[in-house]
């Protein structure tokens, strides 16, 4: 199996977005990589592969930059969801858009969040509970949208966009693995202070206001990332003595 650091992505988030942007045929698939995907990914085949069909493969989070670091790779800007997610909604112009995912009263404020702040045209949308794989490629066959923002959380949503990539070849669409971004920009959830985001630190603040279900995630997650790139550190030392 091959190094997952080497398809990330990297580059300031403007020139990330651009680019992107100026894709005009075919399905654009966005997966971001963070640690916890990185733990996934190495022992779930499918999301692996999943990650793998990305066209774009973004840098998330502190432990990515580590990893990279110690991989000897240029590490580029730090491209969580979070942030590039608005923006490239933004510069994506008048497409339409369609959401996949999380809850119908989410969705219908996420649609008004649109119309408010971008100039993006609503096709639809989809919860994340209600439906099987089937059920959303039925969707995007029947609207046609431009930009399709999955809200799924892992590894459902990376496996959703593979599926719709393989399903719609000849279809100009950005796909994009969003998680809770829904939440964040429709206010549910609250971004962590700044000062929290400077040190690097964001998943102490998510780890202290939802301790039940990013305990084993963050805490021992952490752990075995490390773990993970230290092996891969070692190896790569090996190779190259």
């Amino acid at each position: 199996m091959k190094n997952i650091f080497d398809q990330v992505r990297v580059g300031a988030q403007r020139e990330v977005i651009l680019s992107i942007v100026e894709r005009k045929k075919g399905p654009c698939v966005v997966n971001f990589l963070n640690a916890h995907a990185v733990n996934l990914a190495y022992r779930n085949d499918k999301f692996r592969l999943a990650l793998d069909s990305s066209d774009y493969l973004l840098r998330d989070g502190a432990g990515v930059e580590i990893a990279l670091r110690m991989c000897g790779k240029i590490v580029g800007d730090n491209n969580n969801g979070t942030d590039l997610i608005p923006e490239l909604l933004s510069a994506l112009g008048c497409r339409t858009v369609s959401v996949l995912g999380s809850t119908d009263q989410v969705i219908d404020d996420f649609s008004h969040w649109v119309f408010a702040n971008t100039d993006l045209r609503w096709a639809g949308g989809l919860n994340g509970f209600d439906y099987v794989t089937s059920d959303y490629l039925s969707a995007v066959k029947l609207w046609h949208p431009e930009v399709i923002l999955l809200a799924m959380g892992m590894p459902k949503q990376e496996l959703l966009a593979r599926e719709i990539k393989e399903a719609f070849p000849n279809l100009t669409v950005v796909i994009i693995s969003g998680g809770a971004i829904l939440n964040f920009l429709t206010g549910r959830e609250l971004r962590s202070p700044k000062i929290f985001r400077n040190l690097r630190l964001e998943w102490l603040w998510r780890l202290a206001n939802d301790p039940v279900r990013l305990s084993r995630r963050y805490i021992i997650g952490n752990v075995v990332f490390l773990l993970g790139v230290l092996r891969l550190k070692i190896k790569f030392w090996a190779l190259k003595v």
